[in-house]
């Protein structure tokens, strides 16, 4: 069900010749997700996103790799994306200069941050002055109200020193309280759409944790046509039958209304403890 990468770099083909493929069905280039299904040749503002997961010798569940996804593309230049999570919560503006260099050199061109992860966009925001156009730039909020959630794009608009961003996420959306109010009247569903109309972002996603998630994504989209979710996949959790069944329903889903599938938690020594 799932597409192959091609071209993938001589690392890679290292890495796959010391390692067994985990998902049942998936050779090749072993369980590649998280692209942006459907239509995809159609558009010029597609998501692709691609992760690898593998299993070592020593049986360890691991991945990690987010590499080029032809033929999708996102902007009219027919770049790429590649992606590096922003999740600097404590580092010196020297460091992060440092790090934003080495994405330069290597490529990567999607930034994914918070407004909860510490200086994050602080950091981030220096860099985006001189090379805003360099990067698919995204950010979450876990605000589950109009109100909050406005605010918060607004100073993360302003930390991360832009007028727009690739793409807003409703973050964690985990707890059956927060998913009612954030989609409810008044809550923070209503400032997504309204971003989005006013030009402030220009798609918008959700994302969340652990084994309840895909049920709660199933019911974003219900509400609304979100241009993507982000949630776990890995060999660990993927051994859960009830996840499993509901992920790749859920992924299914997703091809069928071309959203765009993000993956996380791809390195997973076990199962989060209670």
């Amino acid at each position: 069900m799932f597409d192959y990468l091609q071209p993938r770099p001589a690392a890679l083909d290292r890495l796959l010749s010391r390692s067994k493929p985990v998902h049942n069905g998936i050779t090749g280039l072993d369980a590649t997700l998280c692209r942006w299904f459907g239509a995809a040749a159609s558009r010029q503002d597609a998501l692709p996103v691609a992760a690898l997961t593998y299993r070592s010798d020593a049986g360890e569940a691991a991945t990690g790799y987010v590499l080029r996804a032809d033929p999708v593309h996102l902007r009219a230049d027919q770049s790429s994306l590649r992606l590096f999570d922003a999740g600097t919560f404590a580092v010196t503006q020297e460091e992060a200069d440092k790090t934003l260099e080495l994405l330069l050199k290597y490529g990567i061109n999607h930034i994914d941050t918070a407004a909860s992860y510490g200086e994050s966009e602080l950091r981030i925001g220096p860099w985006m002055r001189k090379h805003r156009k360099d990067f698919f730039l995204a950010t979450k909020t876990e605000k589950r109200t109009y109100q909050g959630a406005k605010d918060e794009l607004k100073r993360s608009l302003d930390r991360l020193q832009v007028e727009q961003v690739d793409l807003w996420q409703m973050h964690f959306l985990v707890d059956p309280d927060d998913l009612k109010t954030a989609l409810a009247p008044g809550g923070a569903l209503e400032a997504f759409i309204e971003a989005k109309e006013k030009g402030l972002v220009r798609y918008l996603g959700v994302t969340g944790h652990g084994l309840i998630i895909p049920s709660h994504l199933e019911i974003c989209l219900d509400i609304y046509s979100f241009d993507s979710i982000l949630l776990p996949y890995n060999f660990i959790q993927m051994q859960n039958p009830v996840y499993a069944n509901e992920f790749e329903a859920l992924i299914l889903r997703c091809k069928a209304q071309n959203v765009a599938v993000q993956t996380i938690k791809s390195i997973s020594r076990g199962p989060k403890s209670e």
